[in-house]
């Protein structure tokens, strides 16, 4: 049986994960529809930035 501080633990853990890639997937949509919609700099740089999201979330599961 796990105690309370171990599963306090994993639910931390795995909604900095979640969120991680809900920012990765923002970041993507947010800026591919800036490009789109004319702003091609910040567009660019926000779908740049956004692989930063999922190397965080590699980095947090590979690490502990």
């Amino acid at each position: 049986m796990t105690s309370n501080g171990d599963l306090a633990r994993v639910t931390r853990r795995r909604r900095l994960l979640f969120g991680l890639v809900g920012l990765f997937v923002i970041l993507l949509t947010v800026g591919t529809s800036l490009v789109f919609a004319g702003y091609p700099g910040l567009g660019i740089t926000l779908v740049a930035a956004s692989p930063l999201a999922l190397l965080a979330a590699g980095v947090l599961l590979f690490r502990g």
